[in-house]
């Protein structure tokens, strides 16, 4: 297990500590979680691997026969997260480890998650020019994210995280081994209108036919 204490109370954001917390609860079930809130400490599951974007992990993906099974696993994650009830928003190479030995990646972090149709907040700014600024710091987070203070907030729905996943797959492929069907794939997922991107089962069962295609091509 991971013990979350703060280097001094300033460094301590409740809200987001709360959200990671309810995150590994329900995403990891099995696992010890547990919030001291009087004493500012935290404990959370120690999940073994490596991020995406460590040199030996990011390599798996320059290889179709590598990635596609792993993009399809990682997809799986979100969707498993999104059925019980979360949305991840903040899915990058950073918040995904993967084990080199049980070949599988597990979702980490959590600290902006959000109950599906949950008002996202943090998300709602003064103006448009702190939007756009957020957006290209955070590539990730889906357009629908953010909302103009004074306008109802944005709520939290699950094609934002297929949005945040489609983001991921182009930062870990190289340009040069980019093909075709993953570049078809990407534009979908991150298509600017929420209600053209593919659902996350749309997105698996794209990554199953192309995983299909490359054994049959064997």
């Amino acid at each position: 297990m991971v013990v979350l204490s703060p280097v001094n109370n300033e460094a301590w954001d409740e809200e987001e500590v709360s959200r990671k917390i309810r995150f590994f609860t329900r995403v990891y079930p099995d696992k010890y979680t547990n919030y001291f809130q009087d004493k500012k400490r935290a404990i959370v599951p120690y999940i073994k691997g490596k991020s995406l974007d460590d040199d030996k992990v990011s390599e798996l993906f320059q290889n179709p026969q590598e990635r596609i099974p792993l993009f399809k696993t990682i997809a799986e994650k979100i969707k498993s997260a999104n059925e019980k009830g979360l949305v991840i928003i903040d899915i990058h190479a950073g918040n995904i480890l993967y084990d080199f030995k049980g070949k599988t990646c597990f979702l980490i972090d959590g600290g902006l998650s959000h109950l599906i149709g949950e008002p996202i907040l943090k998300g709602q700014l003064e103006t448009q020019m702190h939007i756009d600024g957020l957006r290209e710091m955070y590539p990730q987070f889906a357009p629908e994210c953010f909302s103009l203070a004074g306008r109802p907030p944005a709520l939290a729905q699950p094609k934002m995280d297929v949005y945040a996943f489609g983001v991921m797959m182009k930062t870990l492929i190289r340009k040069e081994h980019l093909d075709d069907n993953m570049s078809n794939l990407i534009a979908q997922c991150t298509d600017e209108n929420p209600d053209v991107r593919p659902t996350i089962q749309e997105v698996i069962e794209n990554l199953e036919q192309l995983e299909s295609r490359l054994v049959n091509a064997i």
